[in-house]
């Protein structure tokens, strides 16, 4: 898509790393409920702010796409 859309004809050369999860891993190894993702709890720890980032802090270049 953003070789089609936006020109970016080596985008696979930038990849260093790629993993895709499944929902059923996501229920099977992360115990996470139907494997879905978005089902956090609505504690105050966990809305806002708080909630995960696409982009970690502690790593360069990291982000959950």
């Amino acid at each position: 898509m953003l070789k089609d859309k936006f020109g970016i004809d080596d985008i696979q050369d930038h990849i260093i790393e790629k993993r895709i999860i499944t929902p059923n891993e996501w229920e099977s190894e992360y115990n996470v409920y139907l494997g879905a993702v978005f089902n956090l709890s609505h504690q105050l720890t966990q809305m806002l702010y708080f909630r995960p980032h696409n982009k970690f802090q502690e790593v360069e270049n990291i982000f959950l796409v």
